[in-house]
């Protein structure tokens, strides 16, 4: 599967891409050789709690004779109320400035938050509310401490622009293993004191597990080790049992050029728009409030639908936040170009080749489908999003959709905001899809 997609890069580069396309083509396909299934992995059970016994009503009695009124006492100091889930997403009124990312080394990792911003105590449910706390984000300590500040800047762009969900913990690894293992001791000592969490089961899981933080140490020595620095940005759903959102990171290559050698095949501005990426995701994980696992992923729509929808507002927000000087790299990051119109091109080509080979088209391209790609599901699905975009707004999907996902489902909320079926869609966009190039390219924003 993957030596085919290799070569239906090499083809496409044969009749359209320039040297340094080229190497941003090679950066694309270390990002979908790391992709890993991101199937919903089990989660450590919360524990249940016995339900408080039902008690028999009071009986009617006859009422009591009227007595001497009992002299009033000073009230008792009313407690702050525990926040309520919100039903469905809640929106901001409009983009707000990104708070400055301040960071501080503290020996074995580096913490960061917005300037300014109160930072969360303890694990209250806020899901699915604009919230004023700040992300945190952790990083690993045989990291550059600029490394991290560019991913945190990122981070806060994207909440300015799109909402501050939360909260948010966003991990990144690095390579060393002591330093891996005080991420790791970080995490659990955390979870153990927010959550409830065992220490030596959540270290075990963090150690063991193939979305848990030794794994994406290990995979990031692997690449190293291996010259071909790389790999994507990977969210746990988990979370919602935590009442938080929770990502954790492969090393961003490209914020830090020492790693990528004489030829990069990624750059600094395609590791912020992988965290633009994350970042969505965690905004979709804030839609869907219930409790309930499974009710969740039923809601969450399909694969195409929550890759597409990620990565097209990703590759198009950074592409304006670049634009207006907004997003921009330390001396240490790699400065190569990344060009939006360029990768939907791409996504275009190489879905179109996709379906063609695996004959199938967009609902086919869930995991374990016949279409299950790379291209199938992130480009084909960028490009749904990008042809719903330019016919109903770019405001359908976080101001229409998203907030009645949690009551509608994925196909009720779909059709509440398009006013068509999911399955007339696919037939309108598999007319789309074969139209002229020129025709389908025209419909993107500048």
């Amino acid at each position: 599967m993957r030596a085919l997609t290799t070569a239906l890069l090499v083809v496409v580069l044969a009749t359209s891409c320039s040297n340094t396309e080229s190497d941003q083509v090679a950066e694309l396909q270390l990002e979908m050789n790391a992709e890993e299934p991101t199937a919903t992995p089990t989660t450590e059970p919360t524990p249940t709690t016995q339900p408080a016994p039902t008690t028999e009503p009071t009986p009617t009695t006859e009422p009591t004779p009227t007595t001497e009124p009992t002299p009033t006492t000073e009230p008792t100091p009313t407690t702050e109320p525990t926040p309520t889930t919100a039903l469905g997403l809640e929106r901001p009124d409009g983009p707000t400035e990104a708070k400055k990312a301040q960071c501080e080394d503290k020996g074995t990792y580096t913490y960061c938050t917005g300037e300014g911003m109160p930072v969360v105590v303890g694990a209250p449910d806020l899901y699915g509310q604009v919230i004023e706390y700040s992300p945190e984000m952790i990083c690993a300590g045989d990291l550059d401490t600029r490394i991290c500040e560019e991913a945190m800047h990122a981070l806060l762009l994207a909440i300015s622009v799109w909402g501050n969900y939360g909260p948010l913990e966003y991990y990144i690894t690095g390579i060393d293993e002591d330093a891996g293992q005080a991420l790791v001791d970080f995490y659990c000592e955390r979870r153990a004191e927010r959550n409830g969490h065992r220490l030596s089961d959540c270290v075990q899981k963090q150690q063991e597990w193939g979305m848990g933080l030794e794994n994406a140490r290990f995979n990031n020595e692997r690449h190293l080790e291996s010259n071909s620095a790389g790999g994507a940005v990977a969210s746990s759903s988990e979370s919602r049992e935590l009442n938080i959102l929770q990502f954790t990171a492969s090393l961003p290559w490209g914020l830090d050029e020492s790693y990528l050698g004489p030829k990069p095949t990624t750059t600094g501005y395609d590791a912020q728009r992988l965290v633009f990426h994350e970042y969505f995701h965690g905004i979709q994980h804030s839609a869907l409030t219930s409790p309930n696992g499974a009710a969740r992923d039923s809601k969450a729509g399909p694969r195409w639908f929550r890759e597409g929808t990620a990565e097209y507002m990703a590759q198009l927000e950074t592409h304006r936040q670049r634009a207006n000087g907004n997003l921009t790299l330390t001396e240490i990051g790699g400065q190569g170009d990344y060009d939006f119109h360029f990768w939907m091109r791409i996504y275009l080509q190489l879905s179109k080749q996709t379906f063609a080979r695996c004959g199938g088209f967009l609902a086919d391209s869930g995991w374990g489908d016949k279409c299950d790609d790379y291209f199938a599901a992130y480009g084909a699905g960028a490009w749904a999003f990008a042809y719903l975009t330019n016919r109903y707004g770019e405001d359908s999907l976080l101001e229409v959709l998203y907030p009645v996902i949690e009551e509608k489902g994925f196909e009720g909320a779909f059709l509440h905001t398009f006013e068509i079926t999911v399955e007339e869609f696919y037939v309108e966009f598999e007319n789309f899809f074969a139209l002229p190039e020129t025709e389908q390219m025209a419909i993107l924003p500048q």
